[in-house]
């Protein structure tokens, strides 16, 4: 099952635990034949399993944000890739191929013809970022080939071999003709060392100077603090009593005309529409009005 998840959504091979988590999940909620037709889940919970909050594995969906994590100006959504069910929350896992990030949200639509994998290139997509090497493959081969060797091979048999001092060697008189014996070889070796000079750090720009609150305390300023002894009785008998629960609200005549007209407002300003309840959708119960 888990290889079919994979080729049906053009999944790359990368995802494989989550789709081993999806075909774990289906396998556990479907009916078995050596259960007498029943599932795990069954079973397990004494429950009948629900189907329909199942969607295809790979295919295209939106997670809705929310609001109080974007502004105004920010979309409401982003393309994603449907990965399977969350194991510790109830909702749907999203892909954001963008920011390459897992998101988990129980408000998801969702485009099940569309799988956004097969219409990429076939090279691997990681869940994780793996360090490259930058260097380039010719500078790989010319640091290997052994071209340093060719200008000496070409040098006359005349001339005479140069040897290698060593650093600690003492100061030598300055001899003309051993002089430009070097400058002809130096001046016949090529310049295939590549300039490996790390480029420059850009400087920091310096943090803008941060502004302190001055506050009354901070300025020594005290707002001496009044209390007074205010007490208000009502004695109004057509008041009615704040009630404790909505029996009591009921039972009172002034009580159950304010919620009568508050209703009857609702009604007349079109509030509810009556529509058949979609399958992904919770319905809230045991809804009252507010007293």
């Amino acid at each position: 099952m888990i290889r079919t998840l994979l080729a049906h959504s053009s999944v790359p091979p990368s995802f494989w635990h989550h789709a081993l988590q999806m075909a774990t999940y289906l396998l556990n909620i479907l009916p078995r034949k050596n259960l007498s037709n029943h599932s795990p889940t069954q079973l397990l919970y004494h429950r009948d399993p629900s189907y329909t909050h199942l969607r295809v594995f790979g295919c295209l969906c939106y997670p809705l944000f929310p609001s109080t994590t974007i502004n105004k100006l920010q979309p409401r959504s982003t393309p994603c890739v449907f990965l399977g069910y969350p194991t510790n929350h109830r909702g749907y896992k999203c892909f954001d191929l963008s920011q390459r990030k897992i998101i988990i949200s129980r408000h998801v639509i969702f485009d099940e013809t569309k799988f956004p994998f097969a219409h990429m290139s076939s090279q691997p997509l990681t869940t994780y970022d793996h360090f490259t090497d930058d260097l380039h493959p010719s500078l790989v081969h010319q640091w290997t080939n052994p071209t340093l060797q060719s200008p000496l091979d070409d040098l006359p048999s005349s001339s005479p071999p140069v040897p290698n001092p060593p650093s600690t060697s003492p100061a030598r008189p300055h001899n003309p003709s051993h002089t430009s014996s070097n400058t002809t070889i130096s001046s016949s070796l090529p310049t295939s060392t590549p300039d490996t000079s790390p480029p420059p750090t850009p400087l920091a720009q310096p943090a803008p100077p941060t502004r302190t609150m001055a506050t009354r305390s901070m300025q020594g300023i005290y707002k001496p603090r009044k209390l007074f002894n205010l007490s208000v009785t009502i004695d109004d008998p057509t008041i009615s009593p704040l009630p404790k629960n909505p029996k009591l609200a009921l039972s009172d005549p002034n009580w159950k005309a304010a919620m009568q007209s508050e209703f009857n407002a609702l009604i007349k300003n079109n509030t509810w529409d009556l529509v058949p309840r979609p399958c992904d959708v919770n319905i809230i119960r045991y809804c009252r009005c507010g007293l």
